[in-house]
C-alpha cells in the first residue's frame, strides 16, 4: 500500500501529488458547482423568509446575504470556468467556506434566539466538509475557523444563556469532528482508490505491452517457423542427395525425387512403400538397426529393380524419438556416389599424368645433361678448329660439321624449351636492345646458310624504331626458326625477311610485324592447321622427307603468345609461303640501353689466371684451347676437391666451376670456398643443366656468373669482357 504523510495525505511523490490533485479536480468541478449553486439558493431562499419574519436587523442581514454571500458564492462558480481555476479552487473555496460560515455567525450573533440560523450554520459546515470537496487541511481549518467565530460572537456580542452557549458549542464542536473524521477517511479513500487505480492502470498496460510482446513473439515465431519450414523443403526438395522419412511400421511417409530416382520408382510410389520391399537386404537390415533406435549405415552398390549394376550409394540413417524416448521412425540420406568415384578416379590419372611429366621432366634434364656435356667438345673442338688453315674439300667437310653441329645443338633446344613451355615455367624478360642489329646479326648467319641459288633479301621499315624493349633473345629465336625452315625448303629463288610496324598502341608500345616470304613449293592446305601443333613436321613436296623434331612452330606460337602477339602463315601450294608473327614492344631511346651497348663492346681484358674444375677430359681440353687462344693461362683439376686443394689466394683471376663432379661437385666447393675465404675471384658455373630457373637456382647457391653447355669461345669472350665491366 502507497505510504501518504499523516496529516496533509499528500503523496511523497510530487508528481503523483500533481496527477492526483488534477484528477480529484476534475473529478470534484461538477459536484462544487452543484454545492456552491445550492448554498447561494439556500442563502438567498431563507433571506426572503427574513423579510417575513425578521424585522429586526433585516437591512445589515440583507446586505450580508444579497450583497456579500450570495455574490461571492455566484462569483466562485463563474471563476470555475476559467482555466486558471485549477490553480487556486482550494483556497477559493476555502475563502468561500469561511465567508458562508461567517455570514450565518454573525447573524446568530445578532439575534440567537433564532433557531433556523443554528441550521443554517450547520448545513453551512455539511457543504466545507462534504459537498463543496474541500481537501481535508482546507475543510477542518474552515471548519474551526467558523466555530471560533462562533464562540466570539456568542461570547462578545450576543445575550445567550450559559447553559444554551455549552449545548451549541457541544453540538458544533461534534459536527465539526465528525466532519473532520469523515473529511479525512473520505480523502483517504479516493487517494487509495487513485493509487490503486493508476497501478491497476500501470499493470493494465503493462499487460497490454506484454501481450503485445507475445503476440510480436508468437508472429516472430510462427514466421521463424514458416521460414524454416520453408527452407528446409526448399533443401529437401532441391537437396543433391536422397532423402526419406519412416516410420516405425517401415512405411516411407515422404521422400524428394533423388531419392525416387535412385531407387528405380516414381515418387508418387516411393512415398508409401514400405521399406521391406527394398531389393537389397543389407538397406533392409539397416532400418531394422534404427528402428531399434540405433543409428546405421551403408556403403556400397544399390540395385534398384530392372538399373543393372546398381547405382553406388552411400546411406547415413538416424533414428527420430519422441519425448518419451521411443522410436517413432527414422530418417535416411542417399548419397549417389558416382560422380565422387569419377572424381576419385579422374585425381588418380591426374596424379599419375603428374608423375609422368614430372618424370618426362627429369628425363629430358638427364637427356639434356648428358647430350650437351661431349656436344660441348664437339662444338667446341669446330670452332677451335675453324682457326686453323684449311683447304677447299676440308673447309666444304668444314662448313658441313658445323651446320651439323648447330642442327644438333638447336634440336636440344627446341626440346627443352618445349618442355618448359608444357611444364608453364618459359617467362619473358624483355631488356633494351638495337632492333637493327639483331637483324642484321641473322641476316649475316643465315646468307651463310642459304643454297647457292637463293638470294637472301632484308627489307626494315623506315618507320620501325631503331630501338626496343623486349626479349631479344625470344624473338632472334623466333626470327631463326622461320628463316631455317625457309632455307630447308626453298631449292631456287629468293627469301625474304620484313620488319614492320602493325600497330601504334598507347604509352610509347607498338605491336611489331615480321615476315618471312620464300619462293619455295609451298605447303599442302591439309597441313597449314596442323603446323603450329606440336611434332608436325613440315614436309617437303618433292621427297617427302621430314626434317626437324616438329617443335619449332609449336614453340613460336608460345612464344609469341608470351609476348601478346601473334603467328600464322600465309600459303599457296606452288607459289611459296609466307610466315608472320607479331609481338608488343616499348620505344626507347639510344640513352636507355647505353649502358648495354657499353657492355656489349669488346675489350682487352689481359692475360687472366683461371681455375677449371672438370671432370670430363675432352671438355678440358675444349675450355683449355679456347681460353688460351684468348691469351689466359688455365690451371685444370677434375673435381671440387682437388680445386679447393690447389686454390690460393692470389693466385687465381677467375674460378671455372663444372657444376655436376665426382668426389665433390662445384655447388659444394663453392660453399666450403666462400666459408674458407673473405674474398675470393668471380666463381662461374658450367652446366649441361638449361631448364628454365636453373640459372637462377645456381647462382642464389654463390656463384657469380653462370654458362650452360655447350659454350663456345664467344660465350668466354661476353662473360670475361661482363666480369672486367663489373
Amino acid at each position: 500500500m502507497v505510504k501518504l504523510h499523516k496529516i496533509t495525505l499528500a503523496f511523497p511523490d510530487k508528481r503523483e501529488e500533481l496527477l492526483f490533485q488534477k484528477a480529484f479536480f476534475e473529478e470534484s468541478l461538477p459536484i462544487t458547482r452543484v454545492a456552491l449553486l445550492l448554498a447561494a439558493f439556500l442563502y438567498g431562499f431563507f433571506g426572503l423568509l427574513d423579510t417575513v419574519f425578521v424585522t429586526e436587523y433585516l437591512h445589515t442581514f440583507l446586505i450580508i446575504r444579497f450583497g456579500v454571500v450570495v455574490p461571492i458564492l455566484i462569483a466562485v462558480i463563474i471563476l470555475s470556468l476559467t482555466k486558471f481555476f485549477f490553480l487556486i479552487w482550494q483556497q477559493v473555496l476555502f475563502i468561500a467556506f469561511l465567508v458562508g460560515g461567517g455570514g450565518i455567525t454573525y447573524m446568530i450573533g445578532m439575534t440567537p434566539e433564532n433557531w433556523s440560523y443554528y441550521g443554517g450554520l450547520m448545513l453551512i459546515f455539511s457543504v466545507g466538509y462534504f459537498f463543496a470537496r474541500l481537501s481535508f487541511i482546507y475543510a477542518t481549518l474552515g471548519g474551526w475557523l467558523n466555530l471560533l467565530l462562533f464562540n466570539l460572537m456568542m461570547y462578545f456580542v450576543a445575550d445567550i444563556q450559559p447553559q444554551l452557549f455549552i449545548a451549541f458549542n457541544f453540538f458544533f464542536v461534534s459536527a465539526n469532528l465528525i466532519g473532520m473524521f469523515g473529511s479525512y477517511y473520505l480523502e483517504l479513500s479516493g487517494r487509495r482508490n487513485f493509487y490503486l487505480s493508476r497501478l491497476l492502470d500501470q499493470k493494465q498496460k503493462d499487460l497490454e505491452q506484454v501481450n503485445l510482446g507475445l503476440e510480436s513473439a508468437v508472429e516472430d515465431r510462427t514466421r521463424e517457423l514458416k521460414e524454416s519450414e520453408e527452407k528446409y523443403r526448399l533443401i529437401f526438395e532441391r537437396s543433391p542427395v536422397g532423402v526419406f522419412h519412416f516410420n516405425d511400421k517401415w512405411i516411407v511417409t515422404e521422400c524428394n525425387d533423388q531419392f525416387a530416382n535412385i531407387i528405380g520408382l516414381p515418387r508418387s510410389v516411393a512415398e508409401g512403400m514400405s521399406l521391406k520391399e527394398l531389393s537389397d537386404k543389407r538397406v533392409v537390415d539397416a532400418v531394422g538397426q534404427v528402428l531399434k533406435g540405433n543409428k546405421a549405415s551403408f556403403e556400397g552398390r544399390y540395385k534398384a529393380k530392372g538399373k543393372g549394376k546398381g547405382t553406388p550409394v552411400r546411406i547415413l540413417f538416424a533414428p527420430i524419438k519422441t519425448d518419451m524416448n521411443k522410436t517413432s521412425g527414422g530418417i535416411g540420406l542417399v548419397e549417389d556416389r558416382r560422380e565422387f568415384l569419377e572424381k576419385q578416379q579422374l585425381e588418380k590419372q591426374i596424379a599419375v599424368a603428374r608423375e609422368s611429366v614430372q618424370f618426362k621432366q627429369k628425363f629430358l634434364a638427364n637427356m639434356s645433361h648428358e647430350i650437351r656435356t661431349p656436344l660441348t667438345g664437339i662444338i667446341g673442338m669446330i670452332d677451335i678448329l675453324s682457326q686453323t688453315r684449311l683447304n677447299k674439300e676440308q673447309k666444304e667437310y668444314f662448313g658441313t660439321l658445323k651446320l651439323t653441329s648447330e642442327n644438333l645443338r638447336e634440336i636440344i633446344n627446341q626440346i627443352l624449351d618445349y618442355s618448359k613451355i608444357e611444364a608453364g615455367r618459359v617467362t619473358i624478360k624483355p631488356r633494351g636492345f638495337n632492333f637493327y642489329e639483331l637483324i642484321n646479326n641473322a641476316q649475316k648467319l643465315f646468307e651463310s646458310l642459304c643454297p647457292p641459288d637463293v638470294n637472301l633479301i632484308v627489307i626494315i621499315d623506315p618507320q620501325v624504331p631503331e630501338f626496343i624493349k623486349a626479349d631479344d633473345h625470344r624473338v632472334a629465336q623466333i626470327i631463326n626458326n622461320l628463316l631455317n625452315n625457309a632455307i630447308k625448303f626453298t631449292k631456287k629463288g629468293s627469301i625474304e625477311l620484313l620488319a614492320l610496324p602493325e600497330k601504334w598502341l598507347a604509352d610509347g608500345t607498338l605491336l611489331l610485324r615480321i615476315e618471312v616470304t620464300d619462293t619455295g613449293e609451298g605447303i599442302h592446305p591439309e597441313k597449314i592447321d596442323q603446323l603450329f601443333k606440336p611434332f608436325s613436321q613440315l614436309e617437303h613436296l618433292d621427297n617427302k622427307n621430314f626434317e626437324g623434331t616438329g617443335l619449332g612452330l609449336s614453340i613460336a606460337k608460345e612464344l609469341t603468345d608470351l609476348m601478346g602477339g601473334e603467328i600464322g602463315v600465309i600459303s599457296q601450294q606452288g607459289s611459296g609461303s609466307t610466315f608472320w608473327f607479331n609481338f608488343q614492344a616499348r620505344i626507347i631511346s639510344r640513352e636507355d640501353i647505353k649502358k648495354n651497348l657499353e657492355l656489349s663492346g669488346v675489350k682487352d681484358t689481359g692475360p687472366l689466371r683461371i681455375l677449371y674444375a672438370e671432370d670430363k677430359i675432352v671438355n678440358q681440353k675444349v675450355v683449355n684451347i679456347m681460353l688460351a687462344s684468348l691469351g689466359h693461362e688455365v690451371t685444370l683439376v677434375n673435381d671440387g676437391k682437388q680445386a679447393l686443394e690447389i686454390f690460393e689466394p692470389n693466385a687465381f683471376d677467375m674460378i671455372l666451376m663444372d657444376i655436376q663432379m665426382p668426389v665433390m661437385d662445384g655447388v659444394t666447393a663453392t660453399r666450403k670456398l666462400r666459408a674458407k675465404y673473405k674474398e675470393l675471384p668471380p666463381i662461374v658455373g658450367l652446366s649441361a643443366n638449361a631448364f628454365e630457373g636453373d640459372k637462377e637456382k645456381y647462382l642464389s647457391m654463390g656463384l657469380d656468373e653462370y654458362l650452360t653447355k655447350p659454350v663456345k669461345k664467344e660465350d668466354f669472350i661476353l662473360l670475361l669482357q661482363k666480369l672486367t665491366n663489373k
